[in-house]
């Protein structure tokens, strides 16, 4: 063998982690190819490449490509950038596995020396996300899950244990088949798990291959074991100090307890002793490994581009090429006991993807597909995934983007599902990471949870529910209430939380999910900014649902800032400083390149903190102009804390070899201001070193507390101390990236990345005398309250005094301060009750303020709290509702519909006078919407056959855009569609849903009855969409043909829902003369009202009235308000014949007026 093959040889068999980052990628393997073979002899196999290279390789890469395209592998690699550019030493490299032990092992020591002082005074709690609901997002997830496995030994029990890997919130085990999970790794370094196995002989014995394999969001630091089912765990001999920064799959011989093979980006390791000793018995960037079923003497592995195989138990491999390519991007395997002697390749080559077999063993191959590029295995180097069903030989299931399926052994595939359709019964979110049978059952492992399918990929369940593993970049936690939250996840868009809904998040918006508000004047509207700073995405409802998007100014960075003032002005840091105005973006300051950090002083809403880079800026005039603040630092700035009363003081944290804490209490003095090192014990040097993200300050207490969020937990500094003290009981070990505290709630919430949210009360100062509004009860916010409002609001004494005497106010929209006064006795720490005066309010939404205060009270900053709530009336039947004056105006969520003169091409005309309600009057409707025009509250009981009546018009993109209508009999809360295509007399047009939309994969939002097509389309009842048509819902004759009898229902409420989908935009929905109507029984009349039937007619009317009436005038309007028709009668008996006979064919309106009473009805003429 000459000298140059085995120069090359030897160049491949060099382990290349590349900082920790998916050696795979693309911009990776060019800077590889840009090396020459002599300088990578001479690099560190460990870290070949400094962050910096790497960093520079993906920036000229993406040069000539395009960074959104989805599936593109752009993302993973800014995530990983974001996350690991503060861990870079002098040097440009990453810190080792042993760093990353060393540095827990300090914390640890740092904990245990904080609690024998009793100076750790936290208690975290877990608050979630555990269930997630899809309230709006394209793409609903919660957490990235890199493996499963469920329990050989468990079988006669239904295979009730799983165990579940995630890529930095650990390991975590059901005993339930998925129904609940428990972590089982808190105690350790935060780790990811790529890769577990269960001993065949003992289900005790556990093994985990620990980091992240596919993105590098967290470093092996080797193999544990447990013997204990997972309750604890040790090093085995590939440990921190020894470990390769890279493994997934790992596998245990099931005749052979005490061998085992871990597959690596250094090569496959083997142990026969349970893990005290490995040997590298391959050498390479081991992408994937598999042991032959029934034969564990042959195992089979894989690099990105060569298959291997063993016939010796793992101890030599030798490579395979009959029948495989010679090169390829990356490749996985999969085998099956329904056949052994099948060994299935899926290979990736430059987006294109191909199927490989083999009937001997992995002896030789043949090729099954070849060069399909439909697949959508651009980022085929980040998720890659093959599982061969358990049962068939055949049925091969293979993911990247979505999951495809075959059932003829590869030949051909049909894709399954789509990534962003959440309603879709074969959903598994975007990006497979895992796929794999157990049982008959296929599992996968996507960046949104765990699915799992035992029907061949029909419906795919998710068990995701109670897996606490999200990975947030920012939070933002209501002022008044610290249980109304949003934040941004990786890969799983923006979560809100609501006090309703505990543990459970709503996933809102979709995406990568970064920095968010909440509006300091209304709890319930959040603010969310995507990847890049896109949109933000907003909710009004506390996430309940998606109600606008605004275009973002500019490209920002991978998290983009955004902050909010105290009166609820929403700015955003790109290059330039941006103010939300309305919905459009308002140009401020420009500050040079991209924007890293924001921050409002608490006190002053002038003076802003901004952060570019290692620069810290400050404006004193809202944002128009800024000057920098002291020198720059050495390193770039992590976090800003300011300081509650003094603008002036702020916190700075900073990244890199030169990581540190410093305080200022000069800013004002620009360029001049001084900042002091207070980084003091906390581990910031040499190989225990943690590093730092954000830092608060703790107002209301003398002693100024401070809390800065590190990689590994949370720590606590004040003026009593020079110390700092960890603050982390309860409080698993992992990365916080941000940190709120709410002072009136007195606690302080911690976004993990890995672990999801946390919270711990906080050491407080209580005053002689202190009341604090807890919280206004009632009006409940979460439904529309139909009739009077007699508020309700709960305090606490939080002072030392008891309290007899609470003088209170409250403002409604607005208008001048209503004094009440509250007496009753209140002893420290105890709370109260208080019933508020009725209040007798109109149909809108409203804002009711309360302020509560004590003599001599020492805190006005708890003392006032807001709501935001729907307030309806009752709706009178057989009235109808033209839509022509403010008081006819509906309520409505959101900011999509609008009443006015409809003047678009197609939807420009109202059923009656000129007045409608819109989507959008006169332009195309907004993407990505969902709104809904909510009726007053009716009494079907009035009416012997009620029949819900509207004219609509529409033109909406077909099985995409939708609209349809919606009941609730508990005032809003619970809400169920009403009806189906076969509703009569006339009703929905579509019955389409997404499981029947079949290879058109649409109707994504479709619940199966709706309205939907193109304006210019035929209508089945003649004209087209966009022609206004009256539409009807009889509640007796639909209940007679088996729907939900809604005819005894005494307050029900109604909603035309109107949904659209992320992209292509018609003119909308137009919508006019909204009435119920019926027979109304005669002794239920009031003065005033009559019956008309029979409606529609030829020309000939009855009428009925309660009494005879005297004076009784008839007046008929055409739809342009024209009266064509009047007449007076002195004195008619309670019936009434009324002839129109001489009126054309047509809608018009008859208003009726006797004894000092006016009723208006539509009637039709056929």
């Amino acid at each position: 063998m000459n000298k140059l093959l085995l120069t090359i040889i030897a160049v491949l068999a060099i382990n290349f982690s590349f900082s920790q980052f998916n050696a795979d990628s693309p911009w990776i393997k060019q800077l590889k190819q840009e090396t020459s073979t002599s300088e990578l002899l001479q690099k560190n196999p460990n870290q070949p490449f400094t962050f910096y290279e790497v960093q520079q390789a993906f920036n000229q890469y993406w040069e000539t490509r395009d960074p959104s395209k989805k599936g593109s592998g752009y993302k993973p690699f800014k995530r990983w950038e974001f996350m690991v550019e503060s861990e870079v030493n002098e040097n440009g490299y990453l810190p080792s596995a042993q760093n990353i032990f060393d540095a827990w092992s300090a914390k640890t020591q740092m904990q245990q020396n904080s609690m024998s002082i009793m100076a750790d005074q936290s208690d975290w709690s877990a608050i979630g996300p555990f269930t997630t609901s899809g309230t709006g997002s394209w793409s609903t997830g919660q957490a990235r899950i890199n493996v499963v496995l469920v329990d050989p030994n468990n079988t006669a029990n239904g295979t009730n244990i799983w165990y579940a890997g995630a890529p930095a919130g650990g390991i975590w085990k059901s005993t339930d088949a998925g129904g609940n999970w428990l972590p089982m790794s808190d105690n350790l370094p935060q780790i990811g798990v790529s890769g577990i196995a269960v001993d065949h002989a003992n289900s005790n014995i556990v093994y985990i291959a620990t980091g992240d394999d596919d993105a590098g969001d967290t470093t092996s630091v080797g193999v544990w074991k447990s013997t204990d089912g997972g309750t604890t765990w040790n090093q085995t001999g590939l440990n921190p100090g020894n470990s390769p920064s890279s493994m997934n799959d790992i596998y245990i011989n099931p005749n052979d307890s005490q061998m085992l093979w871990v597959a690596t980006n250094s090569g496959v390791y083997r142990t026969t002793n349970g893990g005290t000793n490995w040997t590298n018995t391959l050498a390479g960037n081991i992408k994937d490994i598999k042991v032959k079923p029934g034969d564990p003497s042959t195992v089979y592995a894989v690099t990105s581009d060569r298959f291997y195989r063993s016939t010796d138990g793992g101890g030599s491999f030798s490579s395979i090429s009959s029948g495989l390519p010679f090169s390829s991007g990356r490749l996985v395997i999969d085998v099956t006991p329904a056949d052994p002697s099948y060994v299935y390749v899926f290979r990736e080559s430059g987006g294109t993807v191909s199927i490989y077999r083999s009937d001997n063993s992995g002896i030789s191959f043949s090729t099954r597909t070849a060069s399909i590029t439909s697949f959508g295995a651009d980022q085929a180097w980040y998720d890659l995934a093959m599982g061969v069903s358990s049962t068939n030989a055949e049925e091969v299931f293979i993911g990247c983007l979505n999951v495809w399926k075959s059932s003829n052994g590869g030949t051909s595939f049909t894709k399954i599902n789509n990534w962003s359709s959440p309603t879709q019964a074969s959903y598994t979110h975007a990006d497979i990471h895992f796929l794999r049978d157990y049982n008959g059952t296929m599992y996968c492992g996507s960046d949104g949870g765990i699915y799992s399918s035992s029907n061949g990929g029909t419906n795919f369940t998710n068990h995701t529910a109670g897996i606490q593993a999200s990975q947030f970049y920012r939070i933002a936690v209501a002022k008044t209430n610290a249980n109304k939250m949003v934040g941004g996840l990786q890969d799983n868009g923006g979560h809100a939380f609501n006090s309703s809904t505990s543990g459970q998040s709503r996933n809102y918006y979709g995406a990568d999910g970064m920095d968010t508000a909440v509006d300091p004047t209304d709890e319930n509207k959040f603010y969310g900014f995507i990847q890049s700073g896109g949109g933000p995405y907003i909710s009004t409802d506390a996430g309940a649902t998606l109600s606008s998007t605004i275009t973002e100014p500019e490209t920002g960075n991978w998290v983009t800032p955004m902050t909010i003032n105290s009166v609820g002005t929403l700015y955003g840091g790109y290059s330039k400083l941006f103010r939300l105005d309305g919905t459009t973006w308002t140009q401020l300051a420009n500050l040079g390149t991209n924007c890293d950090l924001l921050e409002i002083a608490p006190s002053s809403d002038a003076i802003i903190y901004a952060v570019v880079n290692n620069v810290l800026k400050r404006s004193d005039d809202s944002g128009a102009t800024f000057v920098n603040v002291g020198p720059n630092f050495s390193s770039n700035i992590k976090g800003v804390g300011v300081h509650q009363t003094d603008p002036n003081t702020v916190w700075v944290t900073t990244s890199g070899n030169s990581r540190g804490v410093f305080k200022s209490s000069n800013t004002n003095n620009g360029g001049s201001a001084t900042f002091a090192n207070i980084t003091g014990n906390l581990p910031s040097g040499g190989s225990s070193s943690e590093y730092y993200n954000d830092i608060v300050h703790q107002g209301e207490h003398t002693d100024n507390p401070v809390y800065v969020a590190t990689s590994l937990g949370v720590y606590r500094l004040d003026d009593t101390s020079a110390t700092w003290e960890t603050f982390v009981v309860n409080l698993p070990n992992t990365i916080v990236n941000d940190l709120e505290i709410n002072l009136i709630d007195e606690s302080i919430t911690a976004a993990t990345y890995g672990r999801g949210v946390w919270r711990s009360p906080i050491p407080i100062q209580m005053a002689a005398n202190d009341v604090r509004l807890l919280s206004i009860n009632k009006p409940d916010e979460s439904i529309i309250n139909c009739g009077v409002i007699i508020p309700e609001i709960t305090v606490k004494n939080n002072g030392l005094n008891t309290i007899t005497q609470i003088d209170g106010s409250y403002t409604v929209d607005g208008g001048a301060p209503t004094p009440f006064i509250w007496n009753g006795t209140i002893t420290s720490s105890n709370q109260a009750v208080i019933t508020m005066p009725t209040l007798n309010l109109s149909r809108a939404s409203h804002t009711l303020v309360v302020t509560t205060t004590v003599a001599g009270d020492a805190n006005a900053a708890n003392n006032q709290s807001t709501l935001v709530f729907a307030v309806n009336d009752s709706g009178m039947v057989n009235t109808l509702n033209t839509f022509e004056s403010t008081g006819d105006a509906l309520l409505f969520d959101g900011t999509l519909w609008e009443r006015g003169v409809p003047t678009d091409a197609l939807l420009n005309s109202a059923s009656s006078g000129t007045q409608v309600y819109g989507t959008d009057l006169d332009a195309n409707h907004p993407d990505g919407t969902k709104a809904n025009l909510i009726s007053q509250c009716y009494n079907l009981t009035e009416l012997v056959n009620p029949v819900l009546r509207f004219d609509m018009a529409f033109d909406l993109e077909e099985n995409w855009d939708i609209t349809y209508v919606e009941y609730s009999t508990d005032e809003g809360l619970n809400w169920s569609v009403l009806g189906t295509v076969n509703s009569q007399p006339l009703w929905y047009n579509s019955n389409r849903t997404n499981a029947t939309s079949g290879a058109a994969d649409d109707c994504q939002n479709c619940p199966g009855a709706q309205w939907t097509g193109e304006g210019e389309k035929i209508h089945t009842s003649g004209g087209t969409n966009a022609t206004m048509r009256e539409y009807a819902y009889d509640f007796a004759a639909n209940a007679g043909l088996g729907e939900t009898n809604l005819t005894a229902e005494t307050n029900i409420l109604f909603r035309i829902v109107f949904h659209a989908d992320g992209s292509v935009n018609e003119e909308g929905v137009i919508v006019d003369d909204f009435i119920i109507d019926g027979t109304l029984g005669i002794d239920d009349l009031e003065a005033g009202q009559f019956v008309l039937y029979p409606n529609p007619s030829t020309g000939i009317f009855n009428i009925k009235f309660k009494d005879v009436n005297t004076d009784t005038s008839f007046n008929v309007y055409d739809v342009t308000g024209k009266i064509v028709y009047s007449k007076l009668e002195n004195q008619i008996s309670n019936e009434y014949i009324l002839d129109l006979n001489q009126l054309s064919s047509g809608i018009y309106f008859l208003e009726v007026e006797s004894n000092n009473k006016r009723a208006t009805k539509k009637l039709m003429i056929k």
